[in-house]
């Protein structure tokens, strides 16, 4: 640890922070934001929300933004701690609202002023410029109660998600589907112009992230390829 300091604040326990640069925003479970300068080692600002777990902390240009499972926003100035705008996160034609599902965290599209969040076989985007927000559902059946796996990938203009029914690309500029593969994904993995996902532990299957076309489907033993590294030295659990 280079660095360390105490924030002077009694019956705190730190849930969620983001790193920026010089700078660090931390969210706690007992309703406070603080905006910490690293460098300086010093608090700028605190901030009050109400009594509920928030998500972790998102930092987009001058803004922080902090969402909560209760479907609410509040957006602050990076430099002076003003509120900017308190609102809805809830997609009023979903009723579905920004939550960490699965350790899933909102994570920030800067090319098109979007955060995404991900709830059970769903896609939430907030605009950070209108405050808009809407879903993109990648499991069409009501009936089926499929979730999101892990993590997907934002790479080449669109987000890539598999599910515990399918993969699916979508646009992050315009929110449409650009193509869906059905079948049981685990986690994927971003190498380059592909994807990569083991279906139902039995295949590895490599697929091309501009069209879905797919360049192998091959048989694997699972219990070698639990234990081997991948390309990005992670492994696959």
């Amino acid at each position: 640890i280079s660095k360390g300091f105490d924030i002077k604040q009694s019956n705190i326990h730190y849930t969620n922070f983001t790193i920026d640069k010089e700078s660090a925003t931390i969210a706690t479970n007992f309703g406070y934001v603080f905006y910490v300068d690293i460098q300086e080692k010093r608090l700028i600002w605190t901030a009050k929300i109400p009594n509920i777990i928030p998500l972790k902390p998102v930092i987009f240009g001058d803004e922080v933004f902090v969402f909560n499972g209760s479907g609410s926003v509040i957006t602050w100035s990076k430099t002076t701690g003003e509120i900017i705008f308190a609102g809805s996160n809830i997609d009023d034609q979903t009723g579905i609202n920004f939550e960490s599902v699965k350790g899933l965290e909102p994570e920030v599209i800067p090319s098109a002023n979007l955060i995404v969040s991900y709830y059970r076989g769903d896609l939430l985007f907030f605009d950070t410029r209108t405050k808009a927000r809407f879903t993109v559902s990648l499991i069409e059946s009501i009936m089926n109660f499929g979730y999101i796996t892990s993590n997907p990938i934002i790479s080449h203009g669109g987000i890539f998600a598999s599910t515990t029914n399918n993969i699916t690309a979508v646009s992050y500029f315009s929110g449409a589907k650009i193509w869906t593969i059905n079948g049981s994904f685990n986690k994927i993995f971003d190498v380059g112009d592909f994807v990569f996902s083991l279906v139902g532990n039995k295949s590895l299957v490599s697929i091309y992230k501009q069209t879905g076309k797919i360049k192998f489907n091959i048989d694997v033993n699972t219990e070698d390829i639990f234990l081997a590294p991948t390309m990005d030295g992670k492994f696959l659990r």
